[in-house]
């Protein structure tokens, strides 16, 4: 607030660490800031001509993730709207040293929450601004379609970034009383490890991580126990692998599919739907890229997922 980082104002984060991530996106919603999120895969021209568009009130830089072109930042936008995070950095600082409180900002339906971009895989990226909301819709329509959605005493494990659809689970867990657990990587040897280790209810990630988990040689069938639910979605799943995974695992598993463009989620497919009469369904139903079936085994060609 000090620097004038109050309702209405953007903030841009360039971070590693996931857990800052989390500080800053719970700051962001209660007090109706609009907060622009990137990672290191993002050019720095990206980044640069986004600070220019939108003009963020701060910027906070992760050490590791420096670049010698962010001199342009500080310089344009002062040093003091530049913020470091990591060992002694600036938001750290700033954490320790100050005593939390409540926000008294009047948080609206149409206020900005977040600020983002597509990849630019198939053209220029493009913004993509989304307010409270269609964000607090797409939360109750996902709670209300989870078959087993986080509570109290639910463990869950986020398997994608929360700068992408990661982000998706940490109200739902933290709200109802969970525990949110990151993984220091996303990979398969890291969420092995966190399943083993803290024992997650629930997990959450991409139709690729899953199959590096089936893949993983090292992955058993008590890695797998504790956990309930396990939602893979952001992408299309081979039938092949998501038949393996409930004939290794069991009826735990639940699709979920969507889009950026288009909040809420499009598709969400529960456990139930996995199977038929204890059996895997027609190769039509489980294909997460897009068949919808018209029963006997027939698919409709007109009623495809894109």
């Amino acid at each position: 607030r000090k620097r004038g980082v109050t309702k209405g104002a953007r903030v841009m984060t360039l971070l590693s660490d996931e857990w800052q991530q989390v500080v800053l996106r719970f700051a962001a919603i209660e007090t109706g800031v609009g907060l622009i999120t990137f990672n290191a895969t993002h050019s720095s021209a990206m980044i640069l001509a986004a600070a220019e568009h939108l003009r963020p009130a701060l910027i906070v830089i992760g050490s590791d993730l420096e670049r010698p072109e962010f001199a342009v930042l500080r310089a344009i936008l002062g040093m003091e709207r530049v913020w470091t995070s990591g060992l002694n950095g600036d938001l750290e600082t700033a954490i320790a040293t100050t005593l939390p409180s409540a926000s008294q900002e009047s948080v609206n339906r149409d206020d900005a929450l977040t600020f983002g971009f597509t990849s630019g895989t198939t053209g220029p990226p493009k913004l993509l601004a989304m307010s409270h909301a269609p964000y607090l819709h797409s939360l109750r329509l996902v709670l209300l379609n989870l078959t087993d959605p986080p509570r109290g005493r639910s463990r869950a494990l986020a398997g994608i970034p929360l700068i992408g659809a990661g982000s998706g689970v940490i109200l739902p867990t933290m709200l109802g009383g969970g525990l949110l657990m990151l993984p220091h990587a996303y990979s398969a040897d890291a969420l092995i490890e966190v399943l083993r280790a803290e024992r997650p209810t629930h997990v959450f990630t991409t139709p690729s991580l899953l199959i590096d988990l089936l893949d993983h040689p090292e992955l058993r069938a008590e890695d797998m126990a504790s956990v309930r639910q396990f939602i893979y979605g952001s992408a299309s799943m081979p039938v092949a692998k998501i038949r393996e995974a409930i004939a290794r695992f069991g009826t735990i598993f639940q699709q979920g599919y969507g889009m950026a463009e288009a909040m809420p989620p499009i598709a969400i497919m529960p456990p139930r739907d996995h199977v038929d009469g204890g059996l895997a369904p027609e190769l039509s139903a489980l294909s997460s890229s897009g068949h919808v079936s018209a029963g006997g085994g027939r698919t409709n060609p007109r009623r495809r997922r894109r």
